[in-house]
């Protein structure tokens, strides 16, 4: 049985828009949007202001137990973290399922963008991680036709 291994940069835990939903308390998970440009996630995306304020305290994105910790650190140091400037904290604004981020759509809002269930896959700028999966011939049923 053949192996493909596929290398690559550190990847985001699948179930961080889940965890942020979870850690903070919101009403509705958060999409994608609220770390990366696009809907569904992807390497080299991750570009919204409140990665910023995660980054700055601690988030290192292969390590679930960081994002906790850093969405804690953001609440406790108040004002110091509203990367939009409307005066309300970004982990406060999660709470109330608002986006944090500058002209960010709402994520408990009618109009929030879909909520992605399998995660979105940041890449990190550090580190490798491998991804294998096994390829067999005796994993794919190849029938012949006899002619």
């Amino acid at each position: 049985m053949g192996i493909l291994l596929i290398l690559g940069t550190a990847h985001a835990l699948s179930s961080f828009p889940g965890q942020v939903e979870t850690d903070v308390a919101m009403s509705c998970r958060p999409s994608c949007m609220l770390c990366h440009d696009t809907p569904s996630g992807g390497a080299g995306t991750a570009n919204q202001a409140f990665v910023g304020s995660l980054e700055a305290e601690g988030f290192v994105v292969s390590d679930s137990a960081s994002l906790t910790t850093a969405l804690d650190a953001v609440q406790l140091a108040g004002a110091t973290y509203d990367v939009d400037g409307d005066g309300v904290n970004d982990v406060d604004e999660l709470v109330a399922g608002t986006n944090p981020n500058p002209g960010g759509t709402d994520f408990c809002s009618v109009n929030a963008p879909p909520a992605i269930e399998r995660g979105c896959f940041a890449a990190s700028g550090t580190g490798t991680t491998a991804l294998g999966f096994g390829l067999g011939v005796g994993m794919f049923a190849w029938r012949r036709r006899r002619r």
